[in-house]
């Protein structure tokens, strides 16, 4: 369904949820207000997303998966994306007319350990051969280009690394109707 225009009855929800969608909207502002119109007086809406201008890696990425990194988050924004969107998601809801009652910064850390064919390699590689025709159509790596650093990125070095990460978390609620 498209988020802007889910066809439901205005106020036909007492709560309605949003998980790691914001970051992919061209227009997220018609998205919450498209959440807030769904909502009963009193209801609220729970959205979580991300914020990687909260995040951390150490040592950072290098090589084929900096590139590849690099191509993936490039192509989010060519389609009007937003990978720090969880900053920005208490003024979308509050600017569709919603009260903010809570915000939580939820942290993850890991130090991770990436060896050459290890399951997480082949999950990351797998996402990014989905992307690839995304990627190639926005001119930002050929097909071929993005093969090749997948490629290389299944068969680098083992990878240590420290990753924090960091999601927003806002619980707002349509303010109830005067009596």
């Amino acid at each position: 369904a498209d988020v802007v225009a889910l066809g439901f009855e205005p106020a036909c929800f007492d709560l309605v949820t949003a998980r790691l969608l914001f970051q992919h909207l061209a227009e997220p502002d018609r998205a919450a207000s498209e959440l807030a119109r769904m909502l009963r007086p009193g209801g609220y809406a729970f959205v979580f997303d991300v914020d990687d201008g909260l995040s951390a890696t150490y040592p950072p990425a290098e090589g084929p998966l900096a590139a590849l990194e690099e191509a993936f988050v490039t192509w989010q924004a060519s389609y009007g994306g937003d990978r720090r969107i969880g900053r920005k998601l208490t003024s979308l809801l509050s600017g569709a007319g919603l009260s903010i009652e809570r915000v939580i910064v939820v942290p993850q850390a890991e130090h991770g350990r990436s060896d050459p064919g290890d399951p997480a390699r082949a999950v990351t590689a797998a996402r990014l051969r989905a992307a690839a025709p995304g990627i190639a159509a926005a001119g930002i790596l050929s097909g071929n280009e993005l093969e090749r650093l997948v490629a290389a990125y299944e068969l680098s070095p083992v990878l240590e690394q420290c990753r924090i990460e960091c999601q927003v978390a806002v619980l707002a609620r349509r303010p109830p109707e005067a009596t």
